[in-house]
């Protein structure tokens, strides 16, 4: 495939197989779209590093955060095979780190009163606070 560059009144078309930047950061910055009050000097939406990684919202230069829909999967770094623990036949699973707390959330399903449906209902769980529930109750059993 051949490769194109195509400048349109508002937007910019890039057609290839691979994109290549030589670059440490990419800035993604609409203006439009900034909160009020203030605002970082850079938007750095991607950084290459110098862990050599990618990071994300570098500097948490959007206030916003970063929002990710429809994931499938998050996998943690592999553990360097030097500093892999092999027990029996069982090998450490690497960590995945998330700093601050967890919530999930899902829809209860719906409750049917004798031919009326009621809308499903949304709950939202603090990860901690569940661990902390069963924690004591681990706890209050190893009394008795």
């Amino acid at each position: 495939m051949s490769s194109d560059i195509i400048l349109g009144v508002a937007d910019v078309v890039i057609s290839a197989n691979v994109t290549k930047t030589t670059s440490t950061d990419f800035i993604l910055d609409a203006p439009s779209r900034r909160r009020q009050g203030k605002t970082p000097k850079y938007r750095r939406a991607l950084v290459h590093d110098a862990n050599d990684g990618l990071t994300l919202n570098f500097n948490q230069d959007y206030p916003g955060g970063i929002t990710l829909l429809g994931v499938a999967g998050i996998e943690p770094l592999p553990i360097p095979h030097a500093e892999q623990n092999v027990i029996g036949n069982l090998q450490k699973n690497p960590n995945l780190v998330i700093r601050g707390g967890i919530q999930f959330e899902w829809e209860e399903p719906q409750n049917v009163l004798v031919g009326v449906a009621h809308a499903p209902q949304k709950r939202t769980v603090s990860l901690q606070d569940m661990l902390a529930n069963l924690l004591d109750r681990v706890a209050k059993l190893e009394k008795r």
